[in-house]
């Protein structure tokens, strides 16, 4: 929700998480919430709430809405280590009938972050649209206006 809070300024993660829940302040927080989402309070799902510190005293982050106080925590909590290596593994299977006939058709992409390097997902994203952007500026691909990547004039060039 991106709407602004003025009245969760404050508050703990735990506070903040029994209000938007509608739990009393002194409550059972693993039971309450579990409950409001139909979990048990031992649920997978609770286990990785409260790793990712949603039911901690811990003051929130000072951001007026609780998208942005969200977001600040999922980058404090998966923020990669410089040792971290990321993985990207796209695998997609279509089955095209053509006139008289199907064909099965997959395409798979696995790439690997690099070590001291790039991420993959930065490879995998800048890479492609640096060498459309360039054959754009080249005249190469003569094409208006926005498009994605699924015009053959564009996916055979890149």
């Amino acid at each position: 929700d991106d709407a602004p809070r003025q009245d969760l300024a404050g508050l703990t993660w735990r506070k903040m998480m029994l209000r938007l829940t509608g739990q009393p302040d002194d409550g059972d927080i693993y039971a309450g919430i579990a409950a409001y989402l139909g979990l048990k309070p031992h649920d997978t799902v609770m286990k990785r709430f409260q790793w990712l510190g949603l039911f901690a005293a811990r003051d929130l982050p000072a951001e007026n809405n609780v998208m942005d106080m969200f977001c600040a925590l999922l980058q404090e909590k998966l923020a990669m280590a410089e040792s971290d290596l990321d993985l990207i593994v796209l695998h997609h299977r279509f089955e095209a009938a053509y006139a008289g006939r199907k064909e099965r058709i997959t395409s798979t992409l696995v790439d690997t972050g690099r070590p001291g390097g790039d991420t993959a997902m930065s490879r995998t994203v800048s890479l492609p649209a640096a060498i459309a952007a360039n054959l754009i500026l080249r005249n190469e691909i003569d094409l208006t206006g926005v498009h994605i990547p699924i015009q053959a004039e564009i996916y055979e060039a890149v």
